[in-house]
């Protein structure tokens, strides 16, 4: 087996970008199964007992980004697009390309979801007790519904979560009946799916590109037009930034930032709403998730072009986020679901739902961190590594296509 050629180094401030990221979505989740109100407010009726007014403040306040999980998604999409530019930058097959990505997400999302299974095996009413608790019945208490059987758990590691996607999430929904994602273990592998038809967009693309700048653009203006406001327009756009060499302009990156921060927001303003209805057509998303794609967009745009958050966002605490990034993003949900709720039940009758809720995600985050490093050393670079190495063709194949086609020279 030969290794095929390194990757490009990661410009240290996406490392910093996709750790802030990370911890955006960890924090929706917690306030979405602890304190419901704070993230739902005006979409879930509270039936169970009136929220406190301060998590309705919060939902309508600008502090709402520091757990805005749903651009953080968004701004993952777009790094994707930025990043595999350069990562196939180098001339190789398009099956080579499609088999890399395969491994480098499907490894590490399928023994996350066999973690998953166990924890869930272990504490299965867990999540459900405190959805009853927090009234998060129609959040926490809708996900994880399928028994953690042996092979229901494999199905969903080797089948659903990158290849096939699941229900309403998937490009394939409506021709085969895929099971909805509150059957999953691990419900935010959901993007997994994306992640691995964005990547494969992205690895065709880089091959066009070699065809020289017209044809790319061609085809880039096309996707965005037949893609609309879908999220996977977000990788062909991040592509395309990757290939412009413009230097960063602060007045533009504030304009940017600031913009993206207000688009932040679980309540879209009325011209989003406006806009995403008369859009509905060219896209499946509804008001919220179009305003925070413009959000994740905004706020990369924002980074790119401010030098001094460039460098905040390559200071070794956010690096390091960043370095173990998927590992947090794949485990958080299954340490919430049993080891935070078991935390919530027991600490919530002592002192309050809000100070339990506090409690739960110190303990989450205090398990969850070491085990992302953990999981990275162990399932996540060891599958990079092995996505890198190109397979030797067999001796007699060889020999076959040197006979018919002359002397063949493996890139």
């Amino acid at each position: 087996m030969t290794t095929a050629a390194a990757v490009p180094t990661r410009l240290s401030f996406l490392d910093g970008l996709r750790g802030l990221a990370a911890m955006q979505v960890i924090l929706l989740h917690y306030s979405s199964a602890f304190l419901p109100a704070a993230v739902f407010g005006g979409w879930q009726a509270l039936t169970h007992r009136t929220a406190p007014p301060w998590q309705t403040w919060f939902q309508h306040s600008p502090l709402f980004f520091f757990i805005d999980g749903y651009s953080a998604v968004y701004i993952f999409f777009i790094m994707s697009g930025y990043v595999l530019r350069l990562a196939f930058a180098a001339p190789g097959s398009l099956a080579f390309g499609a088999w890399r990505r395969l491994l480098r997400i499907g490894l590490p999302t399928a023994a996350a979801i066999c973690i998953a299974g166990l924890l869930l095996a272990a504490w299965p009413r867990a999540h459900v007790a405190t959805a009853n608790a927090t009234n998060s019945s129609l959040w926490l208490g809708a996900l994880m519904t399928t028994p953690a059987r042996p092979l229901a758990v494999l199905n969903d590691a080797l089948l659903y979560s990158t290849v096939l996607g699941y229900d309403h999430d998937s490009f394939l929904t409506g021709a085969l009946r895929l099971p909805p994602l509150t059957a999953g273990f691990d419900p935010p592998v959901w993007t997994m799916n994306t992640e691995f038809l964005g990547s494969l967009l992205c690895v065709a693309l880089a091959a066009l590109s070699r065809l020289g700048k017209w044809p790319l653009r061609a085809v880039l203006a096309l996707l965005v037009i037949g893609f609309g406001c879908d999220p996977l327009v977000l990788f062909p756009i991040g592509f395309w930034l990757a290939g412009m060499r413009t230097r960063p302009r602060w007045p533009l990156g504030l304009v940017c930032l600031a913009a993206g921060l207000w688009f932040c927001r679980a309540n879209p303003p009325p011209p989003i709403v406006w806009l995403s209805l008369r859009l509905h057509s060219w896209h499946p998303t509804d008001a919220l998730h179009l305003c925070n794609e413009i959000a994740g967009l905004l706020i990369f745009l924002g980074v790119l072009h401010l030098r001094p958050l460039q460098i905040a966002l390559a200071l070794p605490p956010a690096r390091f986020l960043g370095r173990v990034s998927f590992s947090l993003y794949l485990l958080h949900f299954p340490i919430l679901a049993s080891i935070g709720c078991l935390t919530f039940l027991f600490a919530a009758p002592l002192v309050g739902g809000t100070a339990a809720a506090v409690i739960a995600l110190a303990a989450g985050l205090f398990l969850t961190i070491p085990a992302a490093a953990l999981f990275n050393w162990a399932v996540d670079e060891p599958a990079t590594r092995l996505s890198r190495i190109r397979p030797r063709l067999p001796a007699w194949l060889h020999r076959r296509r040197q006979t018919r086609y002359g002397p063949v020279h493996e890139r």
